[in-house]
C-alpha cells in the first residue's frame, strides 16, 4: 500500500470558452487537464552505469521498498548470466545517487526467504520492530510467491535499511493460503493487515481465491473475515490499498478475464461488506482477454495508491496504438465523483507486464518504476526486447514527480496576479510555491 500526506489546495477557477459548432465526441477516459488545470512533470529514465559489472536486463513479478537514496527490489523471476536460479531470493539494490546496482542476494546457508516472485507486500510502522533494537526503523512484510516447483505460504520481515530479512512472530510465519499474486494492505487505525485473492498452481492451471483474511499485528494471528452480500470476483494481480478503514481493490485477473472493476470492503461494517464503485463515463481499457496456459502467468498487475482524502492514482497499460505495445499511464480517481481522469505526461516509457512501483519515502511524492515483461498489443507474447536498455522490460528504472504542478494558462495568470502584490519574483519561484500549495495530483482530483 502506499499513502501520501496532504497538503493545502490553491483553488482556482479558470473561465471556460463556450462550444461552438458540432460537439465533439467523448474520449474514452476524461482528459485530466479539461476538468481540473495542473500538470504534472515529465518521466525520466534512471539509466544504470554503463560500467557496472550487474546487468539487469529482465526480471518480472518483483517489489520494490525506497530507504533514502536506495531502492530495493525484492524477489523476482529473472535471468542470472550462465548460472541456475540461487537458492535465496533475488536481492538486488539500487544506490540513486551514482545509479549504480548492487547484488544483495543472499548466500544460500543465510537465513532468507527461498528465490521466488509474485509474493505480496506492505510496509508497517517503526512499531511493530522486527528487533527490540530496530524501533525505530520501519520494516517491509511480505507472503507467499512461488517458483518453477512449488507455491509458498511463508512470511517474511525485510528491514531496508539493514538489508536483511527477518522471520516474522509465530503467528504470522505463515499466511492461510498457499500461492502468489494475492494483495496485502496495512491499517493504520486498527493495526491490522489484510489480504486478499492470490492465485496457485494445482499441476498446471491456476486456482484462484476470493477470501479476505485479517491479521492482528498485536494479538498476531490470521482470521477469515466473514462476507455479505455481492463480493468481487476471485482474482490475483490487483492492487489493494486501505484509506480510513476502507480497502479499495482494483483490476487483476482470472486467467480467462482480465478485471477493471473497483470495489470497496467497508472494514467497520459487521460484517465487513462489499460494494462495487460505479464508475461514470468509460471504464479504464484493460485490453484482450486472455488466454490461459498451464504453467504461464499472463501479466497483468496495476499499481495503486491512495491519498487520506480519497484520492486514487492507478498506474497500469494506456490503450497501444496499431501495432505498439502501449504506454505506461497515469490515471486518476475520486472516489466521491468517481469518474476516471488520465493524467497528462510526456515522454512515459513503454508499459511492461508485472513492473514494479513504489512511492519515495515520507512526504516524497515521485514515483519509481522498474522492470516487468515485454509483451505484444495482444497482451500475452513476449516480444523482443526493443533497443536501449532504458525501456522497462529491458532493466531500466524509471521516475516522476507527480506533484500537481500549475498548468500553462494557470501559471501565466497566476502570476499576473500574484506580481502586482509580490513584487518581481522570477517565474521559476512563483511555479516552485504553486506547485507546493497544490500538493500531489490525487489530492487535486479529489476535490474535483
Amino acid at each position: 500500500m502506499a499513502r501520501w500526506k496532504e497538503k493545502p489546495l490553491l483553488k482556482a477557477k479558470l473561465p471556460r470558452a463556450k462550444a461552438k459548432g458540432k460537439a465533439k465526441a467523448q474520449p474514452s477516459v476524461a482528459d485530466s487537464e479539461s476538468y481540473v488545470h495542473f500538470r504534472t512533470a515529465d518521466w525520466s529514465s534512471l539509466d544504470a552505469q554503463e560500467h557496472q559489472e550487474l546487468k539487469v536486463e529482465k526480471i518480472t513479478g518483483h517489489c520494490l521498498v525506497a530507504s533514502g537514496h536506495r531502492i530495493w527490489c525484492i524477489g523476482g523471476d529473472r535471468e542470472v548470466e550462465g548460472k541456475s536460479p540461487p537458492a535465496k531470493i533475488s536481492l538486488l539494490m539500487m544506490d540513486l545517487r551514482y545509479r549504480r546496482w548492487e547484488d544483495h542476494t543472499p548466500p544460500a546457508a543465510s537465513y532468507a526467504p527461498s528465490w521466488r516472485w509474485g509474493h505480496s507486500s506492505c510496509m508497517l510502522p517503526a512499531k511493530f520492530p522486527v528487533r527490540p533494537q530496530h524501533k525505530h526503523r520501519k520494516v517491509m512484510l511480505m507472503c507467499g510467491g512461488f517458483d518453477r516447483d512449488m507455491n509458498h505460504l511463508d512470511s517474511w520481515h525485510f528491514c531496508p535499511l539493514k538489508g536483511r530479512f527477518f522471520v516474522p512472530a509465530s503467528g504470522l510465519k505463515h499466511v492461510p493460503l498457499p500461492g502468489a499474486y494475492h494483495s496485502l494492505a496495512y491499517c493504520d487505525v486498527t493495526d491490522h493487515v489484510y489480504l486478499f485473492g492470490g492465485q496457485c498452481c494445482v499441476g498446471g492451471p491456476y486456482h484462484y481465491f476470493d477470501a479476505v483474511f485479517e491479521h492482528d499485528l498485536i494479538d498476531s494471528h490470521w482470521a477469515l473475515l466473514p462476507r455479505r452480500g455481492p463480493t468481487p470476483e476471485a482474482r490475483a494481480q490487483h492492487a489493494a490499498v486501505i484509506s480510513n478503514r476502507v480497502m479499495i481493490i482494483h483490476g487483476g485477473t482470472n486467467g480467462i478475464r482480465s478485471f477493471r472493476d473497483l470495489w470497496t470492503l467497508d472494514l467497520d461494517a459487521d460484517p465487513p461488506r462489499w460494494s462495487e464503485v460505479k464508475i461514470e463515463g468509460h471504464p479504464l481499457w484493460v485490453g484482450v482477454r486472455p488466454r490461459a496456459r498451464f504453467w504461464e502467468v499472463v501479466p497483468h498487475r496495476p499499481f495503486m495508491a491512495v491519498s487520506s482524502c480519497g484520492g486514487i492514482m492507478v498506474a497500469q497499460r494506456q490503450k497501444p496504438e496499431e501495432s505498439q505495445p502501449g504506454k505506461l499511464g497515469l490515471f486518476a480517481l475520486n472516489l466521491q465523483k468517481p469518474r476516471w481522469r488520465r493524467v497528462r505526461t510526456n515522454l512515459a516509457p513503454a508499459w511492461a507486464g508485472n513492473f514494479g512501483a513504489v512511492l519515495g519515502g515520507e512526504g516524497d511524492h515521485t514515483l519509481f518504476v522498474f522492470g516487468g515483461s515485454c509483451c505484444s498489443k495482444a497482451g500475452d507474447v513476449p516480444q523482443q526486447p526493443q533497443s536501449g536498455a532504458a525501456q522497462l522490460h529491458a532493466g531500466g528504472m524509471w521516475k516522476i514527480n507527480i506533484s500537481a504542478q500549475p498548468c500553462e494558462v494557470l501559471l501565466q495568470t497566476l502570476l499576473k496576479v500574484f506580481r502586482t502584490r509580490s513584487g518581481s519574483f522570477p517565474e521559476e519561484v512563483m511555479q516552485s510555491i504553486f506547485t507546493f500549495a497544490m500538493g500531489s495530483l490525487i489530492d487535486m482530483v479529489c476535490r474535483m
